[in-house]
């Protein structure tokens, strides 16, 4: 049974990746490794019931509701983070064959083009966790525990060691 992403179509997500072209067996798998981790990640960060709750927004091209666009943001940053994945897993496929993956790594925009991978994985990262924190359940400031805290001194301070007067 093949992997699907949970925000976007498998067909969109791989033509979003730029690999829509890619036929080769082991480079569709790790592609489906790298969905299975997204979705895995999303039900870590978001919970699996506001991840789902995602999912049943209303999916459109041009979002004007709130709604719609936390479900585009959804969208963009699962094709981000499948990316970011596809960038730390490819080249080590590549590294490995000498064969298929090696012709199919060479010609996939997804590595070729990106000149500086680290500042580029960098980028991703720093987006995708904007975007995360975007998706995530808003707290209510006036919920939750009572929080308490003292403005007291560091050290405790002994009634003994400040006796005014004769000591004993």
């Amino acid at each position: 049974m093949a992997i699907e992403p949970l925000y976007n179509d498998k067909s969109v997500l791989i033509s979003k990746l730029r690999m829509s072209i890619t036929q080769d067996a082991d480079t569709l798998a790790v592609v489906d490794t790298a969905i299975s981790q997204v979705r895995s990640s999303f039900f870590a960060r978001l919970t699996l019931s506001r991840a789902m709750e995602i999912v049943g927004y209303t999916q459109t091209d041009n979002p004007t509701t709130a709604e719609e666009n936390l479900r585009s943001l959804a969208g963009v940053t699962e094709v981000l983070w499948v990316s970011w994945f596809l960038i730390q897993m490819l080249p080590a496929m590549h590294l490995e064959t000498q064969y298929a993956i090696k012709n199919d790594f060479g010609d996939q925009p997804l590595t070729r083009d990106a000149p500086s991978l680290q500042k580029y994985m960098n980028s991703l990262y720093a987006t995708i966790q904007k975007n995360l924190g975007l998706l995530i359940v808003p707290e209510e400031p006036t919920s939750g525990d009572v929080k308490a805290f003292s403005t007291g001194a560091v050290i405790p301070v002994l009634i003994a060691d400040n006796f005014i007067g004769n000591p004993i």
